[in-house]
Parts: structure tokens; sequence; C-alpha cells
């Protein structure tokens, strides 16, 4: 059962390395661009939905996201810990490629961290709002709560 987890967590990994393809030259990190969307800090998703539905959070096992004013990109999708880059380039915006380990976790913490890992492949835009940051996609929408 664990080296199913295993093999069924390392194919996740390489579809949202392909499809998290960074665009451009990495010129337009995070934050670069006047007008951009700035994404630097630190946050934990307070809620999330996909075309299946709403995604299940898990208390003990938090989903994190750290930007970095370069760009930079890690934390913890539930399970694992991922790290990579984002790219906003106008309006649109792209994360990757994002590398994680490959952990098995209990499995309604592996349905949280395979939810999200394939929600965020899907990004292609963001904003700001009063209480945090808002990652949308095509049937994606992550809402993040700023930590500290």
């Amino acid at each position: 059962m664990r080296t199913l987890r295993h093999v069924l967590l390392a194919s996740t990994v390489l579809l949202v390395t392909a499809a998290c393809g960074s665009s451009g030259d990495g010129s337009g990190a995070a934050s670069s661009q006047a007008g951009a969307l700035d994404m630097v800090g630190s946050w934990q998703l307070a809620s999330g939905s996909t075309a299946s539905g709403e995604m299940p959070l898990v208390p003990d096992a938090p989903v994190t996201l750290e930007v970095a004013a370069d760009g930079a990109v890690s934390g913890r999708s539930a399970c694992n810990q991922y790290s990579g880059t984002a790219t906003v380039d106008g309006a649109s915006l792209t994360f990757g490629p994002l590398a994680t380990t490959l952990m098995a976790c209990e499995d309604a913490v592996m349905v949280v961290e395979s939810a999200y890992q394939q929600a965020l492949a899907q990004v292609d835009a963001g904003a700001r709002t009063a209480d945090g940051l808002v990652l949308t996609g095509p049937d994606v929408e992550l809402v993040f709560a700023p930590v500290g």
C-alpha cells in the first residue's frame, strides 16, 4: 500500500511539474512589475475549490505558500514540502517547475495534497484582497490567509 502511494505521489509530482512550466526567463518575479500582483509573504490555505467541488482540509496538515520577492516559492502541500518559482507577467501567473519531497501520509492528508497540487497547476491569475490572497484558474479558486 505504501509503495502504491509513492507511485501515485510521484505521478502527481510529474504532472504538476509538467503542467506548471515556467514562461519567460523568470524576469517577472512575484512582485517585480509595476501594478503586477504582489504575492510576497507567508500564506496558509483557508479554502479551495475545483471542478470537483470544495477541497477538504485537514487541520493538522496545513497547506502553506511562501513567496519571496525574487519569485521563489515554497511551502507544505499538506504532507510534503515543495519549492519552485512563480512568474507574474501582466495579468498572467504561472508556477513551475515545482519540486517536492516524496513522503506518504494518511489517506485523508494525501487527498488534500493531490487536490492542492492539481489546483496549483491550473492557476493562471491571482489577486490580493483585504483578507489575503486568491489564486484562480479554470475551475480553481485557492484562498489564502496571511500567516504571521
